[in-house]
Order: C-alpha cells, then sequence, then structure tokens
C-alpha cells in the first residue's frame, strides 16, 4: 500500500527548504542515508547528500523540483503496520527566488536546458496574468508500507504516528498537510518521473495549485483522509462531519482523520462545503486574472 502525503507552506526563500525537516522528524532515529537530487545546468541529475549541503548550494543553483529519497530500516508504526520506503519531490514554486527562471536556464548550453528556458518563461508570464503573489512549496511525500488493515485502520495508525513523531520546530514552517491513498504501483518512484520531466511537472504544479491558492492558507482544496490545518477549521469540520475531535498539534494545527466513505460522499462534502475553497469561477484560474486577486 502506498500513502501520499503533502506538506505545503508559504515561505518562498531558503525557508521553504524546512519542509525536508518533517519527514526527518518523523522516520527519526530509523532514517539512514538521505539523498537530495535535481537537474543541473548540464541537464544531469546532480545530487548532495545531507540537508546542510543543500542549502550550502542555494547561493550558487535555482531548482524546478529537488528530489528526496530515504535509506532507512523498516519502521513499525502499528503491529500490523511497517514503513518500508519513502521518497518524494518538493516543489519550488515559480514565486520563489529560489526557482529555476529563464535567465537560469539560459546559462546552460544544451538543447534540454533551452526548452527549460522556454517553458520558465511561459510560466512566469502566467503567474504575472494571475496576479497570485506567493504560490505554495509543496513536499509531495510517498510512503511505501506493509499491511493488511482497512485504509481507515492505516489512516488511523498514520495519525498516532505523525502525533507521536511531532516536533514543533519541525512542522513549524507548514501551513497545512493532507494524506491520501493510493494503489500499489500509483506514485512509483515518483521522484524520477518528476526530475525527467521538470517542464510538464513544473507547469502541472502551477496549474493545479491556482484554483483558490489565495484561499489554501484558511480553507481546505478537498477532503482527504487526512486533514492538517488551522486548529479553528479543523476542529470545525470534525463537528459538521460527526467525527472524534482532532488531534491538536502546539504550533496552532490540529490533525483530522477522514474515513474513507465519507471522501466522496455528497452529503459528507456539503456538510464540509464552508469549509472548502469553492469550485467555481470565484476561484478559477479566468477569475483571478480577470479581477486581479
Amino acid at each position: 500500500m502506498n500513502v501520499f502525503i503533502q506538506f505545503v507552506s508559504f515561505e518562498q526563500g531558503k525557508e521553504l527548504l524546512d519542509l525536508f525537516e518533517v519527514p526527518r522528524c518523523l522516520l527519526g532515529e530509523n532514517l539512514g542515508k538521505e539523498t537530495y537530487s535535481w537537474i543541473g545546468l548540464d541537464g544531469r541529475k546532480a545530487s548532495v547528500d545531507s540537508l546542510s549541503k543543500l542549502y550550502s548550494k542555494v547561493e550558487s543553483v535555482k531548482f524546478a523540483q529537488i528530489g528526496y529519497e530515504a535509506k532507512l530500516k523498516s519502521i513499525r508504526i502499528h503491529p500490523q503496520v511497517n514503513l518500508t520506503a519513502a521518497f518524494g519531490v518538493l516543489q519550488i514554486p515559480s514565486t520563489s527566488p529560489l526557482w529555476a527562471d529563464a535567465a537560469y536556464w539560459e546559462m546552460g548550453n544544451i538543447p534540454p536546458v533551452y526548452r527549460r528556458a522556454r517553458q520558465a518563461r511561459s510560466v512566469l508570464a502566467a503567474v504575472k496574468r494571475s496576479k497570485v503573489i506567493a504560490f505554495p512549496a509543496v513536499l509531495e511525500l510517498t510512503l511505501k508500507l506493509a499491511s493488511r488493515l482497512s485504509q481507515d485502520e492505516v489512516a488511523a495508525s498514520l495519525a498516532a504516528w505523525i502525533n507521536k513523531s511531532f516536533n514543533s520546530q519541525a512542522f513549524e514552517c507548514i501551513t497545512c498537510g493532507v494524506v491520501d491513498f493510493g494503489g500499489s504501483m500509483l506514485f512509483s518512484k515518483m521522484e524520477m518521473v518528476n526530475l525527467e520531466a521538470a517542464e510538464y511537472s513544473v507547469v502541472d504544479f502551477l496549474y493545479r495549485f491556482v484554483l483558490g491558492t489565495p484561499l489554501l492558507k484558511k480553507r481546505l482544496d478537498r477532503l482527504h483522509s487526512i486533514q492538517i490545518h488551522e486548529r479553528k477549521l479543523i476542529s470545525g469540520l470534525a463537528r459538521a462531519l460527526i467525527l472524534s475531535a482532532p488531534i491538536t498539534f502546539e504550533n496552532g494545527l490540529s490533525m483530522l482523520s477522514i474515513p474513507k466513505a465519507s471522501l466522496n460522499d455528497l452529503c459528507s462534502n456539503q456538510k464540509a462545503a464552508k469549509f472548502l475553497i469553492p469550485r467555481n469561477d470565484t476561484t478559477s484560474w479566468a477569475g483571478l486574472v480577470k479581477r486581479g486577486d
């Protein structure tokens, strides 16, 4: 079973790299070698083996995405749930000074890098049209689990594990987070897919988060198996869905596990509507451009 986690931050400077502190916090003493990778100006994959080395690269390198892979011992997060692998990718927002813009890629001297420059130019034009000041940085993390429990049971185990592993300093940069479930091959080797198709990935990322991006700090994009967000919002959602009280964290965030039956249930989504970003012209790309939000 694969679990797909997204942690969101609106930091724009090198502080957005603090998102990598979250998997380090979760994996704890079971964590071995870490690899952080990206596409260089020669069009090839470059990497470092520590977060401190990645921070040192910020002065000379810009990024579209940063791949993450962790070598770890099997982690028992529940008597019947073992975590066997963790990998992912950090999407760098196109509004960040860390983002690899056209001028950066133009320093390269091979065709694939030129294509990235053209793509970055079109992305920047789209950002200016949208008038969105800050897009989010998103750490997409895939956890491979060995378990025969139901999805709801695994979600409850994950919530308990996240709560046990919680470190207020590591979670300080998080605006919100979600957990979803996929099939046996879904999201497999996601970091390689993103790094080998940077042009497509960065555009896909941009358009996925245009819808309601300015509201993401105050509302949920939609219902997920596990929601992490501002305490008042999550508490209201729990009451609306008649669920147990959410888990509260020290940094003002709370976490709520939502049963699988509720995720695509029309009645549940209607009850949760006041906490969700509307899917209409008020939050659409066209609407944002027209109003200049």
